[in-house]
């Protein structure tokens, strides 16, 4: 078998009185106390959690209105973008569900029905007829 070298674990050891002894012994111990001087400092320094906690409420009761003025605004903003995203595609939907399809008027819908009844086969261009083929085709009136 062969022989393992003893290697201390680190580069230093701890004395009996406490300090630290080594390689770089004055560096050493320096960082340490440095260390454990930090720590102390940010233990003391420690804001009080409920103190923050109790100014943040007395600060939002202090303005309320402009988180009530704020959050108007946003509703209103997520209301527009909803609705210029959506209502296009529920009128589109709608145009379609009448019978205003892809490939024209589809048989037997309330679209042909209309057509058959009122229009016959002549269709004006830029009619609200035309528009809404225009819709259920291409999803928007080219009229």
């Amino acid at each position: 078998m062969r022989e393992r070298s003893r290697m201390a674990p680190f580069p230093f050891a701890l004395n009996l009185n406490g300090s630290l002894a080594g390689k770089g012994d004055s560096t050493l111990q320096a960082e340490v106390n440095s260390s454990i001087t930090i720590k102390e400092q940010l233990s003391s320094a420690a804001p009080d959690v409920n103190s923050l906690l109790s100014n943040a409420k007395e600060w939002f009761k202090a303005h309320k209105e402009i988180f009530i003025v704020i959050a108007i605004v946003l509703l209103i903003l997520f209301l527009i973008i909803i609705l210029t995203v959506a209502i296009p595609h529920l009128l589109v939907g709608i145009v379609h569900s009448l019978g205003f399809g892809v490939k024209g008027i589809a048989k037997g819908s309330l679209a042909a029905l209309y057509q058959a009844t009122f229009l016959g086969g002549s269709i004006l261009k830029g009619s609200v007829f035309a528009c809404m083929q225009s819709v259920g085709a291409l999803g928007a009136c080219h009229g």
